[in-house]
């Protein structure tokens, strides 16, 4: 591992993020060095000393309402913004007149593929191996569709959540608790801590007392 690391694993060419490159022969885009970049930048800059930084908390009123911020409004000394840039904020004091705008809001905001991974690791809903995968069935099966970003439940996704979320006899098989009680039994199971035959077979006899309750 040491011989790979040292003769292998070397920078043969710097490349900046900033200039055009286009794909080459393996297989290299654009976004391929902006991750590099990103990674790169982020290794050095933890490597580099802290940031000394003037803050400022200040309390927004506006008629019935309150709301605290803490600013950042100096840097005093520089470290790691020299490879990161810090965002400034302008300190402000007084009374100061603005315009009010009235929006109404959606009942369900709408979640990128990185949201969903986001709540599924939130939830200890599956593993860092299923996540894409998870996200691509739902993709291919026609549940949802991607618009610009963001995931949009399909008239198919409505009209199974609702079909499951009706059944009585469904729901412990498609909520988050069985997910995560299941994950839970796979890692007693790695550990040696449960017999992986018996935890196949309730759910086997669960399964088929399900089975015959559905509608075909």
């Amino acid at each position: 591992l040491q011989r790979l690391l040292q003769d292998d694993l070397r920078p043969v060419q710097v490349i900046f993020a900033g200039k055009a490159h286009p794909q080459d022969e393996l297989g290299i885009n654009k976004e391929h060095v902006m991750l590099y970049d990103l990674v790169f930048k982020r290794f050095m800059a933890s490597q580099t000393r802290q940031v000394r930084l003037k803050v400022a908390d200040v309390l927004i009123e506006a008629l019935d309402r309150e709301l605290k911020l803490t600013l950042t409004t100096q840097i005093v000394e520089d470290g790691w913004n020299r490879l990161l840039p810090i965002e400034l904020q302008p300190f402000m004091e007084g009374t100061f007149k603005v315009h009010a705008e009235i929006k109404e809001l959606p009942k369900a905001f709408l979640y990128t593929q990185g949201d969903i991974i986001h709540e599924m690791k939130a939830k200890g809903i599956g593993r860092p191996s299923t996540y894409a995968s998870t996200i691509e069935k739902l993709l291919n099966r026609g549940y949802v569709i991607e618009v610009k970003g963001f995931l949009i439940p399909t008239k198919l996704g409505k009209e199974a959540y609702m079909y499951m979320s009706s059944r009585e006899d469904m729901k412990s098989f498609v909520s988050e608790e069985f997910t995560r009680h299941l994950e839970y039994l796979m890692d007693m199971v790695e550990e040696g801590k449960v017999d992986y035959e018996n935890i196949l077979k309730d759910l086997y006899n669960s399964i088929i007392s399900l089975e015959s309750l559905l509608e075909v």
